[in-house]
């Protein structure tokens, strides 16, 4: 017997997020991390790294190019290398990305 206060999805919100992620697969959405090594003036010698995990759509990756416009007009600091890897969306497992897409 369940305990009364057990509040359990209903099938409505469970075919909801079925449709949720039926439709991000079918968009391209992949879990995508950015890898970014800069110097800042503050510390020239000092090659730093800044890294960043989101969902982003595969193969434009606006996320990722907003972030980067973001750095060259209001980050004082000059990029190095860039590193964008992604896995699709639904793998709970730690996985290496298969793609790697590298700017230099």
């Amino acid at each position: 017997m369940l305990p009364e206060d057990l509040d359990l999805p209903s099938l409505d919100d469970f075919l909801r997020k079925m449709t949720e992620e039926t439709r991000q697969k079918e968009e391209g959405l992949r879990r995508a991390t950015i890898h970014i090594e800069y110097w800042r003036p503050d510390h020239p010698n000092l090659l730093q790294i800044f890294v960043w995990q989101t969902h982003d759509i595969f193969p434009t990756f606006p996320r990722m190019k907003r972030l980067l416009v973001h750095w060259r007009d209001e980050v004082p600091a000059r990029i190095n290398t860039v590193e964008i890897g992604y896995v699709p969306l639904g793998r709970n497992e730690i996985v290496s990305a298969n793609h790697l897409l590298h700017l230099q």
